[in-house]
């Protein structure tokens, strides 16, 4: 009798993973556009033992998966398409319900062997597209499931990449602020950019500000060689979602500006920016006319990420043009000569706030009379008997002893002035009223001009 030992040697395994997977990586162009598309290959279909049979395809999620997570994408975004040879299926929504891939009937479904699947996300534009990798599992069974008939690989899986973006909508931009009105150097200046800023992103942002200088690019069309050191930080700037954000003065140290920490639908954010200077910087820095340029470095960038970032020049022009407001308060001056005390030590009479003057830069004041004479009538005396000056001791007035036809300085300032206010005396001196004793009496009238020049 022999006896046979029979050995047999079983092994199992047992692996983690998906025989094929479809990697989607999407473009910035495709996001933008809203819809990609990807082909997979490598299906295997048997349709086993029946006359017709297809393919079924149903998500295993109603959402994206990101990592162990859920994601705010609907597995709706997802479109399958079978092809096979030339032969190309309708395209359908995936759901989480089984849907057949191709036709059940004899003439027009899928033939045993391989087949390729073409993955197409849609109205990417609808929705917050955060950077990350999403996936989905995708279960594909023959719809009867008869003898031999298998779909492989079962499940498999859909990966979906959304890459790290920060795309500005501009890299330089000029921006021009005219500071053309003297009532800014009163109440200060303010300018919101009426052109649109915006971000194209998938992860939050944040963003520095710098100058590249710390003094503005001064150029005077009256004095070209005129060299004048204003500092950056005397024009501020706002930036980010919002109109009202907050000032910053501009530095050559980088700085913060704005940050944006959610992902809005579309992934374009919109942003603001302005410029202001307030009333005391400019009365104190930019009263020389001319223009004051300087170049703003936007660094636009990833915050979980800076090395990924993008940089913008915003280039700011400040135009001040030569501005004067010149005001006399009365029309009509009276010197009277009621008594012989005013014959013999003169008479005078004081203006407060006789001439109010704004002039954003160095200027002059001079005074003249229209004539070299002041009439009544065929009688006349002469203009240089009235003298000009400051009331008290003002070291800003210059007195002119004796009126003349020709022009002379009253006024003489280095710098610009708001809103000036000049008390005048007129007068006419002891050895002036002396020579009026034997002129005829009466009203002898003349006209003064005053005028202002820039230096």
């Amino acid at each position: 009798m022999w006896v046979f030992r029979i050995i047999v040697f079983l092994s199992f395994g047992i692996s983690v993973g998906y025989a094929q997977n479809t990697r989607m990586e999407l473009t910035v162009a495709a996001m933008q556009a809203g819809n990609a598309s990807i082909l997979g290959t490598g299906y295997q279909y048997n349709r086993g033992f029946a006359l017709t049979n297809t393919v079924l395809a149903r998500s295993e999620y109603i959402n994206f998966q990101e990592g162990y997570g859920i994601s705010n994408l609907p597995i709706g975004i997802l479109h399958l398409r079978a092809e096979q040879s030339n032969r190309v299926y309708p395209k359908f929504q995936l759901t989480t319900y089984d849907q057949e891939m191709a036709p059940d009937d004899l003439f027009n479904q899928l033939s045993s062997g391989a087949f390729n699947i073409r993955y197409e996300v849609v109205n990417l534009q609808l929705y917050a597209l955060k950077a990350g990798e999403y996936h989905n599992l995708i279960q594909l069974i023959a719809k009867s499931n008869v003898l031999f008939s298998d779909v492989s690989p079962n499940p498999t899986r859909f990966d979906l990449i959304i890459p790290r973006v920060v795309l500005p909508n501009f890299k330089t931009r000029d921006i021009t602020l005219n500071i053309n009105q003297l009532a800014y150097y009163r109440n200060g200046f303010t300018y919101q950019v009426p052109i649109s800023s915006s971000v194209y992103h998938s992860v939050p942002l944040l963003t520095e500000f710098s100058c590249q200088s710390p003094y503005f690019n001064f150029l005077s069309p009256q004095s070209p060689t005129h060299q004048k050191y204003v500092d950056v930080s005397m024009l501020q700037m706002h930036g980010g979602k919002y109109i009202n954000n907050t000032f910053f003065r501009l530095s050559e140290v980088s700085q913060f500006l704005w940050e944006v920490s959610d992902i809005p639908v579309g992934n374009r954010t919109t942003l603001n920016y302005g410029f202001q200077i307030n009333a005391a910087d400019l009365k104190s820095s930019f009263m020389h006319p001319g223009n004051y340029s300087t170049q703003v470095h936007l660094q636009v960038m990833d915050e979980g990420n800076p090395i990924i970032n993008e940089n913008q020049v915003i280039n700011v022009n400040l135009v001040i043009p030569e501005m004067t407001e010149f005001q006399v308060s009365s029309n009509q001056v009276e010197l009277a000569f009621n008594s012989a005390d005013n014959y013999l030590h003169g008479v005078n009479k004081d203006y407060a706030g006789h001439l109010v003057l704004s002039k954003n830069g160095p200027f002059q004041v001079t005074v003249r009379s229209n004539s070299a004479w002041l009439y009544n009538g065929p009688n006349r005396i002469p203009a240089s008997t009235i003298s000009i000056g400051p009331v008290g001791n003002d070291p800003r007035i210059t007195a002119v002893e004796q009126l003349s036809y020709d022009p002379q300085t009253l006024i003489l300032s280095s710098t610009g002035i708001i809103d000036g206010s000049y008390n005048i005396r007129y007068s006419i001196r002891p050895t002036a009223a002396h020579q009026l004793i034997h002129v005829e009496k009466g009203r002898y009238t003349g006209q003064i001009t005053y005028s202002i020049t820039a230096l």
